[in-house]
């Protein structure tokens, strides 16, 4: 008998004590959930004064669990909210599927307007749901001076034709690419004696109607303004005979259209590069320009023959 009521008592016991524990378990979790409310309550009260737009997704409805703005705070034209929609769901299956945790640039656009942003997210669990946090930053005043800048890189500001530093590292990508293609180096006759003696208005003209003639050279070509009086002409799929037959009826249709107080002209090096070529692009441009020195000399003295 006694030790029927020792084992009872031991087993009581055993019942309180797991009952404290439960109770202890329930209490501690129902802190937990309360702490972790808190939490997302501080998130959201800090996140309406950010500017970036966060914007929290159910990762398997693609429902919206969590925007610190509203729509029409951010987006610039209502129309982009669908498009952004459809843009955030595409890429949570993407992120589902490769687990990739980089950031990416993209843009909504209407007739009118174009938003930039860039988005980076985070994988998250949002009042138990599974969720993504995107954080979309807009970049479109950075974006619009970042293409200023690259205008004034890229582009020459009097001709239009593209910059020596945008040929140089197209030259170099053709090279690295194993491209074939043709480099011609062309450069202006007489433009110092035309600036001084005209003045650089009709210097300038000058120049301006060599860039419009080289630009009919082909619509697929790429010409560069070096500098100065020198262009260069990049070209696909042209043979460096065909190139020369080329820009010789274009100094001869230049000599026709030319202003009757001096004579228009250019001289001109061409370089075929094939798939095999070795040598770099400096070296490349460097050939084209000794040949055009000779077209130029060449020239000078057949005047001076015919005089």
């Amino acid at each position: 008998m006694t030790d029927y009521v020792k084992e009872n008592k031991q087993e009581s016991r055993s019942h309180t004590d797991a009952h404290d524990e439960a109770y202890a378990e329930t209490g501690l979790s129902m802190q937990r959930n309360d702490e972790l409310l808190q939490s997302v309550r501080l998130f959201e009260s800090i996140a309406k004064d950010i500017a970036q737009w966060i914007i929290v997704i159910d990762c398997e409805s693609k429902e919206w669990l969590y925007s610190n703005h509203h729509p029409t705070r951010i987006l610039h034209f209502l129309s982009g909210l669908e498009d952004l929609e459809r843009w955030i769901n595409t890429q949570t299956d993407e992120i589902e599927k490769t687990g990739d945790q980089s950031s990416l640039e993209f843009s909504l656009e209407n007739d009118d307007d174009e938003q930039c942003f860039l988005a980076v997210w985070y994988p998250v669990v949002w009042r138990d749901h599974k969720a993504l946090a995107f954080v979309l930053t807009d970049i479109t005043e950075q974006k619009i001076e970042r293409e200023k800048l690259e205008t004034i890189a890229y582009y020459d500001t009097l001709t239009g034709s593209y910059s020596r530093y945008y040929g140089m590292n197209l030259l170099e990508k053709y090279l690295r690419d194993k491209e074939q293609f043709i480099i011609a180096f062309i450069d202006m006759d007489g433009l110092k004696y035309v600036n001084d003696t005209y003045g650089h208005n009709e210097g300038d003209a000058y120049i301006i109607a060599v860039t419009q003639l080289l630009k009919g050279f082909d619509d697929n070509g790429v010409l560069c303004r070096l500098g100065g009086d020198e262009f260069m002409l990049l070209c696909k799929g042209w043979s460096k005979k065909e190139a020369d037959e080329r820009l010789e009826n274009m100094r001869q249709e230049l000599a026709k259209n030319s202003d009757s107080r001096y004579q228009r002209s250019i001289s001109y090096g061409v370089v075929e590069v094939t798939e095999e070529n070795e040598n770099t692009g400096s070296y490349l441009l460097s050939v084209a320009d000794e040949i055009m020195y000779n077209d130029k000399r060449e020239r000078k003295m057949e005047r001076r023959a015919d005089l």
